[in-house]
């Protein structure tokens, strides 16, 4: 009934329902609509969240919010947009110049939008987060999306996992640990799965001296060779709080995984 009265008065603009006994299908649609009706400068974070938009709703979406204020978050999660929804979106959102975070995860965004989600990416330097999870995209494309995002992030907000898994080479290592070297004390570390060489791996262990509650670091699955098996094993000297390090499915000989695990055993006694 609410629906069709909503369908009848064009009008209205919105209708308040929490705190009913309506399915959730009844109040996305209730949801959508009043989303849909928005004067564009009441927008705000959450308007177009959990909504079941699709793509035959997203010029009317980005329609809206090239007229909204400024935004620096927006939550198009939990919609059905696809990739070609995402392109109107997109383009909308170029309006917005201090947007800092974008969420868009839980819809059906395929490779091909992951790659726009790319390119809105390297154009918005200003741009420090996409929320992507939940959508059909490869994991080349995920992986690549979460590199930037890693490498944008605010150093007060670094955390275990951070780095974990971002295809991240030496190239990045220098500004990995600047990025580091300005965060909290950490007491754990993920470095792993990543494409980090001795070289890099220099970089990083000189930015986690400045952590003196560093007590585990993992940097296993990378190219660390023997060269980077010393550095390993002259920052376990430098810390001896230091008692666990992951360093397996690397390029170092058996007797340098034997000497790093020696020299791990003395700072565990």
């Amino acid at each position: 009934e609410i629906l069709r009265f909503l369908e009848t008065k064009s009008s209205l603009k919105k209708i308040f329902v929490v705190g009913n006994s309506l399915s959730e299908k009844v109040e996305k649609s209730i949801k959508r609509t009043n989303s849909l009706r928005i004067n564009p400068k009441d927008i705000g974070q959450h308007t177009f969240f959990s909504c079941d938009l699709t793509d035959a709703d997203a010029s009317q979406v980005a329609s809206l919010l090239s007229k909204a204020q400024h935004l620096t978050t927006i939550n198009l999660g939990q919609n059905k947009i696809t990739t070609g929804g995402l392109t109107h979106i997109l383009n909308s959102l170029q309006f917005h110049p201090a947007l800092i975070e974008l969420d868009v995860s839980d819809n059906f965004i395929c490779d091909e939008g992951g790659k726009e989600l790319l390119t809105f990416l390297e154009r918005k330097p200003s741009l420090k987060k996409i929320c992507f999870a939940d959508n059909p995209m490869n994991e080349n494309v995920k992986k690549s999306i979460k590199r930037i995002n890693c490498l944008r992030i605010n150093p007060k907000d670094i955390w275990l996992y951070s780095f974990f898994s971002c295809d991240f080479t030496d190239t990045e290592a220098p500004q990995v640990a600047s990025l580091l070297s300005q965060s909290h004390p950490q007491s754990k570390m993920c470095l792993n799965k990543n494409k980090f060489t001795s070289q890099g791996l220099k970089h990083l262990l000189d930015a986690l001296q400045h952590h003196s509650t560093l007590v585990e670091l993992d940097v296993s699955d990378n190219f660390i060779g023997d060269e980077g098996g010393n550095e390993l094993l002259m920052f376990i000297e430098t810390k001896p709080y230091l008692k666990k390090i992951f360093f397996e499915g690397n390029s170092m000989t058996e007797e340098m995984e034997q000497t790093i695990m020696n020299m791990l055993e003395k700072n565990n006694k």
